[in-house]
């Protein structure tokens, strides 16, 4: 029943409609892809329960992690008392997903009534084991990253359109999705999307300054060493080197790396994995108010609240 109730309260929240196509339509044909619905949560019984658990939760299928003060020598044996008795199995195998993003196309919920527009520009990411990852991480706290980022810069202080602007790498083991977000008035939705696919185009095209760089460098860096605190980061990251297949010494030369970014380094991983022509746009709000804005730019396909296309 809960899983039920959360699928009918998602239908409500358009920032969950839009993170879940963006999902369906980069995805494709994947699990990355596949969200659950009223029926399939319906007909899954105890026997698929415990079908997929045994098929799925084997002992080289998982990461143990302890972070903390403890005495080596005796935490060992509990360990190995507790799962010591664990039979290895052999997990099924996921390919990476391999479904392009190409061309400019519009995905658009409809939602009667709705005053704002929750936009994502998505398109094929990487995966988390990506050499490139530290210093991409500088590349898109430039575009995406903060108060200070481009996106919010343009969208929020320089066009009033939103509250905030930002763009992230969603980086999984077999593969990752870009997007760059924003929530805007309906009226000012195409202009938002086009002003978006700018700041694309401009990071791409244009050199960053160095003293922007510089900025976004110690931004980067900074928030890795104050997150150094948590225990819980850290434990995180300890599994990280296993589960995503990192060397290591990933973050020991993680803020070194950072550092060492420079504006030419940038713009080549600016142009190799910021997206430039190939873009799925999700937008999901009021489609008599917007779709005519978004019309102009690429083809549209519209949905329902469950994700379905709409005649």
């Amino acid at each position: 029943m809960k899983a039920l109730s959360r699928i009918e309260a998602e239908k409500k929240e358009p920032a969950a409609l839009a993170g879940k196509l963006r999902d369906q339509v980069v995805f494709v044909n994947h699990p990355y892809g596949a969200h659950a619905t009223a029926d399939s949560i319906q007909k899954i019984t105890r026997a698929d329960a415990v079908k997929f658990h045994k098929k799925y939760f084997v002992p080289n299928n998982a990461s143990l992690a302890v972070v903390g003060e403890f005495d080596r020598e005796k935490l060992l044996p509990k360990i190995k008392k507790t799962f010591g008795s664990w039979k290895r199995g052999r997990a099924p195998a996921v390919s990476p997903p391999s479904a392009k993003v190409e061309g400019v196309k519009i995905h658009l919920v409809d939602r009667p009534g709705s005053v704002q527009s929750n936009i994502i520009v998505a398109a094929n990411g990487i995966p988390r084991n990506n050499h490139d990852t530290p210093e991409l991480s500088v590349v898109n706290s430039v575009l995406g990253g903060g108060f200070s980022g481009r996106l919010f810069q343009n969208l929020r202080e320089r066009n009033g359109f939103t509250y905030g602007s930002s763009s992230n790498f969603d980086q999984r083991k077999l593969g990752g999705v870009f997007s760059a977000t924003a929530e805007v008035r309906n009226e000012v939705t195409g202009k938002a999307v086009i002003e978006i696919l700018n700041e694309l185009k401009r990071i791409r095209e244009e050199p960053i300054p160095e003293p922007e760089l510089d900025l976004r460098k110690q931004y980067v860096a900074g928030n890795y060493l104050l997150s150094l605190e948590s225990d819980r980061r850290n434990l995180e990251r300890v599994q990280d080197i296993d589960l995503f297949g990192l060397p290591n010494d990933y973050y020991q030369t993680l803020v070194s790396r950072i550092r060492e970014v420079d504006p030419n380094e940038a713009q080549s991983l600016a142009r190799k994995y910021i997206p430039a022509r190939d873009v799925a746009i999700i937008v999901v709000g009021d489609a008599d108010q917007i779709r005519p804005q978004l019309e102009p730019l690429g083809p549209v396909t519209v949905y329902d609240a469950d994700l379905k296309t709409k005649g």
